[in-house]
């Protein structure tokens, strides 16, 4: 396997399409279905130190894109964040990538 990647959405659908694709080319993955979830699956050591990069929607509810991102740069500030979002507001986008998310 290439490693290990967190996918978070709370979007079912998405999740299991980009869960699939993402097995399909040779990564392990992780699920959470919201921002909570993959917050509390990041405290535990055994998936920190497993998950390479992680896999997000901005746009969940309960969780904040600014405090799902600075809980991240905080905890696991090595990790890569690549975001998914139907955003076509390029000024949100620039905000997103200048708080450390991948491009």
């Amino acid at each position: 396997m290439l490693g290990t990647i967190l996918i978070v959405d709370d979007d079912i659908g998405v999740l299991d399409t980009v869960r699939l694709v993402l097995a399909r080319e040779g990564y392990d993955t992780l699920t959470a279905s919201g921002g909570h979830m993959a917050m509390q699956l990041m405290a535990t050591e055994d998936t920190a130190t497993t998950v390479c990069t992680l896999v997000c929607d901005l746009e969940m509810s309960h969780v904040s894109r600014k405090e799902l991102i600075e809980h991240f740069r905080t905890y696991v500030p090595s990790i890569p964040i690549i975001v998914m979002s139907g955003a076509s507001d390029m000024v949100f986008m620039d905000g997103i990538v200048q708080q450390g998310v991948c491009n």
